[in-house]
């Protein structure tokens, strides 16, 4: 029977109709709580990124450097090659060059002054080494000096504070002796400058009253003018034990900075990032000192007739 017009549902169509408004009434109240848990999540995603910029950008730091991975991918291929002799020992180098008419190598000056009659330097890009061309900038080759401490190192070992006090009053004493060349004078203050304000009173010592024992290890370059300012330091009143090896700048700021076992390295070049922030992880923040320049110099045996000058493009070539 039909249902009359404006007439309620009864019966079924009632019920039909309720199950309806249900169905609907829950499908409006779970799109509601989706709406209401994805704006909550926006307003502290929003929040998250508000106070994260507040404090600015995070760097994110490679442990190695990309160029340090380069020289030492460039380095591993250079020592594969035949007929190639890598050592930190200048002298056997030397001596392997001397002996081969068809050798060339490189390493410090002051190891090719000593070798001058058996060995002959070859010009870089028409610029032979020397203390003018190292002074006016034009020798592609030139490298700077260094030691390396740290301010802890200074505060326990007084003795190690006086010696590198006496080292940086009188390299300039022996540099030009040794064979490389002073840093300018600007230079040299301003290690000054750097080591007495990490010292302190400590460095006022000198070496007549100071004893105990000071460890150093490093570059092969640097070694001859560290040996000779421990000996002068040593005839100067030092009553300790001093120790200086030679075993090359990535060794010895590594026994630095990550084994701990000496008071300074020697280094003919910049410590780099990862070795820096070893030395800060063990608390040993390192303080660079500039003690000179040495020009790097490429070398043939006086036997050889045929080569004068190289560019370091051929360099890189060879």
């Amino acid at each position: 029977m039909a249902r009359a017009q404006n007439s309620f549902p009864e019966g079924n169509e009632l019920t039909a109709q309720i199950h309806s408004r249900h169905r609907r009434g829950n499908i409006w109240r779970v799109l509601f709580q989706i709406a209401t848990v994805v704006g909550i999540v926006a307003l502290a995603l929003l929040l998250y990124n508000i106070v994260n910029s507040s404090f600015g950008y995070t760097a994110v730091q490679n442990a190695i450097e990309p160029a340090a991975l380069t020289l030492a991918y460039d380095e591993d291929q250079l020592l594969r090659l035949a007929n190639t002799v890598s050592s930190e020992d200048d002298n056997q180098l030397a001596a392997e060059i001397m002996a081969d008419p068809y050798a060339i190598g490189f390493f410090g000056y002051a190891y090719y002054q000593e070798n001058e009659a058996t060995l002959r330097a070859l010009a870089v890009d028409g610029v032979q080494p020397g203390a003018a061309a190292v002074e006016d900038g034009s020798y592609p080759l030139a490298r700077p000096l260094y030691i390396y401490t740290a301010e802890s190192v200074l505060a326990e070992k007084p003795e190690v504070a006086a010696f590198v006090d006496f080292y940086l009053s009188h390299v300039d004493e022996s540099i030009d002796e040794i064979g490389y060349f002073a840093a300018a004078p600007a230079t040299l203050a301003a290690a000054e400058n750097a080591f007495l304000a990490a010292a302190g009173q400590t460095a006022l010592a000198g070496p007549v009253a100071e004893s105990g024992s000071i460890a150093i290890a490093g570059s092969s370059t640097v070694y001859p003018l560290t040996q000779a300012l421990a000996d002068g330091f040593v005839a100067a009143g030092y009553g300790g034990q001093i120790e200086v090896a030679s075993i090359g700048s990535t060794a010895g700021l590594n026994q630095l900075c990550v084994d701990e076992d000496i008071d300074i390295a020697n280094a003919s070049r910049p410590i780099n990032e990862a070795e820096f922030e070893a030395c800060r992880r063990n608390g040993r923040d390192p303080l660079e000192l500039r003690i000179g320049t040495d020009a790097l110099a490429v070398v043939v045996s006086q036997e050889n007739s045929f080569v004068n000058e190289l560019t370091q493009a051929q360099l890189l070539a060879i």
